[in-house]
């Protein structure tokens, strides 16, 4: 139920900005964990929100970021809202957005969030 809330944009923590890392799988996520990792590090200020599609993987990812927020994807209706409340300042793609609407890249490229691909492959 909470993650049907948090996709819908409800129930989410009220960020001040955040970082926000979309992938696939979880490999998508053990290959970028270095890359994410010293992102964050070099800014404490920000936090860090991850995203997947199929609930095992959000699953993992709460296991393997436990200090920091492993969501759903917002449903395409809720994302300006779920953007807002996590105050998203940039999108990091770790699957070159294949796993992505392309409404989810059109809204958040018309809100001015910059987006990056990752470029690790196993």
């Amino acid at each position: 139920m909470r993650q049907l809330l948090s996709s819908c944009g409800l129930m989410l923590p009220a960020l001040r900005r955040s970082l926000w890392v979309h992938g696939d799988t979880a490999i998508d996520f053990l290959v970028a964990r270095r890359l994410i990792q010293s992102i964050m590090d070099e800014r404490p200020h920000v936090s860090l929100v991850v995203t997947a599609h199929h609930a095992d993987t959000v699953h993992f990812l709460g296991r393997l970021f436990p200090d920091e927020r492993a969501l759903p994807m917002p449903q395409p209706i809720a994302l300006p809202r779920w953007l807002r409340a996590l105050q998203v300042r940039h999108l990091l793609l770790l699957d070159g957005g294949r796993s992505l609407h392309a409404n989810v890249l059109r809204r958040s490229v018309n809100q001015g969030i910059p987006i990056s691909l990752s470029l690790i492959h196993i």
